[in-house]
């Protein structure tokens, strides 16, 4: 089994519970979003996708990265 669609970040905790080991599908745009609107969100190493330790899905987003794609 190998999780499709993107947004690992979204989708590590199932991830994690899922599966042992194997592939997962990382879309270089939506990595890009994740970079830009949670810039501590950990980047996957050496062919590794890191785990947070932090509650939640373990990141913190930026408040003035997400304020400035709002539409007013």
């Amino acid at each position: 089994m190998s999780p499709a669609g993107g947004w690992d970040f979204v989708n590590l905790h199932w991830m994690c519970g899922a599966m042992q080991t194997g592939a997962i599908e990382v879309n270089q745009a939506q990595a890009r979003i994740v970079r830009l609107l949670m810039p501590d969100m950990a980047q996957a190493q050496d062919g590794f996708q890191p785990v947070p330790d932090a509650p939640g899905f373990g990141w913190t987003p930026d408040e003035d990265a997400l304020a400035r794609c709002r539409l007013s």
